[in-house]
């Protein structure tokens, strides 16, 4: 993320416009508000709806990735959905200019897990598996045993 793209509205940096389309879903009144924001003022719930639209995917990827390596456990509806969500993308996580850093915290995060608080065993597994997968990423592989 550039240092002035951080700090300007979405609308502005990628020259996007409100849908004025006069149809008024949740959606669009999500994305209206969306461009607004600031690549700083992103979310997680933002991130999740902007790859599942395929809006600004690079960017969302980007700030997803941040959003892990300052909480492994985040997400908006479950603990790890950013790392669900980061495992399921088209990216490039060999060439990931963070890749030292996200790899780091993918290593801490494997140590750690088993004392996180989860709501389920299925959480934590899924979880575990999804950390299995993106260190295979980021060494180049699709999964790593």
């Amino acid at each position: 993320m550039g240092v002035d793209s951080d700090k300007k509205a979405l609308k502005i940096s990628y020259g996007l416009d409100y849908d004025k389309s006069g149809i008024n879903t949740s959606l669009i009144r999500w994305y209206n508000k969306l461009i607004d924001k600031t690549e700083e003022e992103l979310d997680a719930a933002d991130v999740r709806r902007m790859i599942r639209q395929d809006i600004l995917s690079e960017v969302a990827i980007k700030k997803a990735i941040e959003l892990f390596m300052s909480n492994p456990y985040g997400g908006e509806m479950w603990d790890g959905e950013l790392l669900s969500i980061l495992v399921t993308c088209d990216y490039d996580f060999e060439a990931c200019t963070q890749q030292d850093s996200l790899s780091f915290v993918v290593t801490e995060a494997e140590k750690e897990m088993y004392d996180f608080v989860w709501c389920t065993d299925d959480d934590r597994e899924l979880f575990k598996e999804n950390l299995k997968i993106l260190r295979g990423l980021l060494n180049g592989s699709e999964i790593q045993n």
